[in-house]
């Protein structure tokens, strides 16, 4: 049993077996028949998971071997658990959207499995989240990606604080045509909550990086604010 199995087994809690019988269990990902819906993915799509063995830099997508090498001078350093292919972005559209709540730990097993796997030291570090803007927050009713530090810090011991807000409601990211576009898009939407103490070191949490304009600005504030070091840790990377 490897590493992701033995923290899945542990994290994944156990559902109502009535659900099983009203409506029967499918893959989230591919809709193949499963056993129940504690198991979420059927064998095929759960053997698709793998989880990367090194840091990222964000600039040129480069493998980063080790904490202390660097290719590009960039604010955070990307630590991204897998990619984001099948049945990943099934996986956090549930969690995000279809609220299915067994997701959550599934997921905090892949980045507690992989920070391990890298050695990424959660305990010496303070983990904080992208935050959402206040008119998203009440839409949606939960932050993901703070339920995911949060969740986190609850299994190893790891210490959170929400250090940063968001003051402009921007458009989603996803819909800008061009990586230019996305950082425009980005620009001057967060800022630090008053009187925040920021640490040393600061992990950055979140479901998924795609063009690293929003970890970047994130990354920038926290460095002007004292940070020394950040990692963006995602559940993916497109």
């Amino acid at each position: 049993m490897n590493l992701f199995d033995v923290c899945a087994k542990r994290l994944t809690r156990d559902t109502d077996h009535v659900l099983d019988i009203l409506f029967p269990p499918v893959c989230l990902s591919c809709n193949a028949p499963i056993k129940n819906q504690k198991q979420l993915l059927c064998d095929r799509c759960m053997g698709m998971i793998s989880l990367n063995d090194a840091l990222v830099c964000p600039q040129c997508n480069a493998r980063i071997p080790t904490h202390t090498m660097r290719c590009h001078p960039t604010p955070y350093v990307l630590a991204p658990a897998s990619a984001y292919h099948d049945p990943i972005p099934a996986l956090i559209h549930h969690y995000k959207y279809s609220r299915i709540a067994s997701v959550r730990p599934f997921l905090v097993a892949i980045l507690i499995a992989y920070s391990q796997r890298i050695g990424i030291p959660l305990k010496e570090a303070t983990l904080t989240w992208v935050p959402l803007h206040p008119k998203k927050l009440r839409a949606r009713g939960f932050n993901q990606s703070r339920q995911l530090a949060e969740t986190i810090a609850d299994y190893t011991g790891a210490t959170t604080a929400g250090m940063l807000k968001k003051r402009i409601d921007h458009l989603p990211q996803a819909r800008m045509s061009s990586q230019q576009k996305r950082w425009d898009n980005i620009k001057g939407t967060f800022e630090l909550i008053p009187k925040t103490q920021v640490p040393k070191t600061v992990i950055v949490v979140d479901d998924v990086s795609t063009s690293g304009a929003t970890l970047t600005e994130i990354a920038k504030i926290l460095k002007s604010a004292g940070a020394r070091r950040v990692i963006g840790l995602v559940v993916a990377h497109a």
